[in-house]
């Protein structure tokens, strides 16, 4: 997307626990230092939180959110606060921790008769 839409702005907010959790870290940076109009910050648990300031971007930017659920809980408040309209809040659903599946039994022998 960077290389064929010049003229948009992509701002990665990066929240990690520690800094050597970061995954692609050096591939993040390439990726600044090649395409002006991408921008991409760290954020390590216990040093800075993103905050409403980090997110007000453009009242007519595009969020996309993910990461646990407490992150987007809060993240979507700050949104709010903002009067970011909820048309341009994306978010991204995964479980953040083991969560065990409950469905039925199939017996996979007859699935393949």
């Amino acid at each position: 997307m960077l290389e064929f839409e010049p003229h948009s702005k992509v701002t990665l907010l990066y929240a990690n626990t520690k800094e050597e959790n970061i995954i692609f870290k050096k591939e993040l940076n390439q990726l600044a230092h090649q395409y002006p109009q991408f921008q991409y910050i760290d954020f390590i648990s216990g040093e800075k939180q993103i905050s409403k300031t980090d997110l007000a971007i453009d009242s007519n930017a595009s969020y996309y959110i993910c990461g646990p659920d407490s992150l987007k809980e809060e993240i979507i408040q700050q949104l709010k606060a903002l009067k970011i309209s909820k048309s341009n809040i994306h978010m991204e659903h995964f479980t953040d921790r083991y969560m065990p599946w409950f469905g039925i039994f199939i017996n996979r022998k007859h699935c393949f008769e």
